[in-house]
């Protein structure tokens, strides 16, 4: 086996694990409710207004929490409700690796706010069509018992890529 043979074959299984974090990912879906309904140790998604939205920006960046890993578009984040009261709601925003930063956000700068919620309906649609692929990815010989061969394989021949890591705490 060719060192390129190697490199492709990685290539597939790292679209293959993709393809079921897509499908994670694709059980739920954020629904507006209004903020009273809000309660704490709740995923939820809030869109702030735009000088709330600099504030937790710049306390991200003065406490070291990776900006760049949040998605920035809509003046929207998300994180776990830690605490709510009538002036202000607590959110945990997490960032990569173990990186958690807790800021306070005044009710009056939310101008919606949406919970995570289970949805049944993208779940047996992301779970079809996980499964679709799979079988397909087994029937191109990209998992064991395919209909590609093997071959021997040369540790020698093969080249070490790293393709990404993850921190354990």
């Amino acid at each position: 086996m060719t060192a390129t043979t190697c490199v492709l074959r990685r290539c597939r299984n790292l679209t293959g694990m993709s393809v079921l974090l897509l499908a994670v990912g694709g059980c739920f879906s954020y629904s507006t409710v209004p903020l009273e309904t809000i309660a704490p140790d709740q995923q939820a998604r809030f869109i702030l207004d735009q000088e709330a939205f600099g504030r937790v920006m710049n306390q991200a960046a003065m406490e070291g929490f990776p900006v760049q890993m949040m998605n920035l578009s809509g003046n929207r984040i998300s994180g776990r409700v830690a605490g709510i009261s009538a002036e202000n709601v607590t959110i945990q925003l997490r960032g990569a690796g173990a990186s958690v930063l807790s800021t306070q956000v005044a009710t009056s700068a939310i101008q919606e706010a949406a919970i995570r919620e289970f949805d049944r309906t993208n779940t047996i649609i992301t779970l079809g069509a996980s499964l679709g692929v799979a079988a397909l990815m087994i029937q191109g010989g990209v998992f064991p018992g395919g209909t590609q061969g093997t071959g021997d394989v040369d540790p020698e021949n093969m080249i070490g890529l790293r393709l990404f890591s993850i921190s354990v705490p």
